[in-house]
């Protein structure tokens, strides 16, 4: 969804990723793409878990990914950050540093555990900054990469919003609209508001403003899985009761 957003995004009405995707600047492009495919890709680590979701055995239940055990999460963090260096060293700055602050903004910070890892991916980014701005000076500057890391941020929330916040079943309740309105959007905020009807087998509809999009609707259409709300006495008992369901977005202006 991040990078279905991502990419959609552009249009003259607000803010620019990097650069206009007509943009005759080919360095500026490379830097967009780079920043595109680590977007599309910066939660790549979790595919292992949720092939095999585990659980809360006191709930009985799965964990939500923001529930996970901290040593779960941050070896899960570690690889999506290790294979999004595999794109680039812009790329893997720009995740390391998403999941660098998530880290630091949470009541697990300062254990042990934490600051080690933290320190490893400190490490890196050092690193990888150096040898992304040693390539070509006068486009890859410092600010440019702190834009980057700002872009992807803004694209995990909106995903994490739409999926959490703003549901697409049927039998949801609405949600309350959401505006964009930090960092690199200070000065250009975006407001997201949920349709307040929504007909059956339709796609929850969010009317945006002002539309900072390329095209004229942008449709999100995600494949996940269901289950049913009881208790699970094992990974297998769940993922046996596991059904594919499909939710629809269809933002508009």
């Amino acid at each position: 969804m991040s990078a279905v957003l991502g990419a959609a995004w552009g249009g003259g009405r607000v803010a620019d990723v990097v650069c206009p995707a007509s943009s005759n600047n080919a360095h500026l492009l490379e830097v967009r793409n780079e920043l595109l495919v680590a977007v599309l890709h910066h939660d790549d680590g979790w595919a292992s878990w949720e092939a095999s979701p585990s659980l809360d055995m006191d709930e009985g239940r799965p964990y939500s990914f923001m529930e996970l055990p901290r040593r779960s999460a941050l070896s899960l963090w570690r690889d999506s950050v290790l294979r999004t260096r595999q794109v680039g060293a812009l790329a893997g700055w720009v995740v390391a540093g998403h999941f660098e602050q998530l880290l630091h903004d949470s009541h697990d910070a300062y254990c042990e555990m934490s600051e080690n890892w933290l320190a490893e991916i400190r490490n890196w980014r050092e690193t990888w900054i150096d040898s992304w701005r040693s390539i070509n000076r006068p486009v890859h500057r410092q600010e440019l990469a702190n834009e980057c890391l700002e872009w992807l941020r803004v694209f995990d929330w909106l995903s994490l919003w739409l999926c959490c916040y703003c549901p697409a079943r049927d039998d949801d309740p609405s949600c309350n609209a959401t505006t964009l309105s930090e960092g690199i959007l200070a000065d250009s905020p975006v407001t997201f508001t949920p349709s307040a009807s929504k007909s059956m087998g339709d796609p929850s509809v969010v009317h945006v403003a002002p539309w900072p999009f390329a095209q004229d609707i942008v449709d999100i259409d995600v494949l996940g899985f269901a289950v049913p709300a009881k208790s699970y006495t094992s990974p297998a008992e769940l993922a046996k009761s596991r059904s594919p369901t499909r939710l629809r977005w269809r933002l508009s202006p």
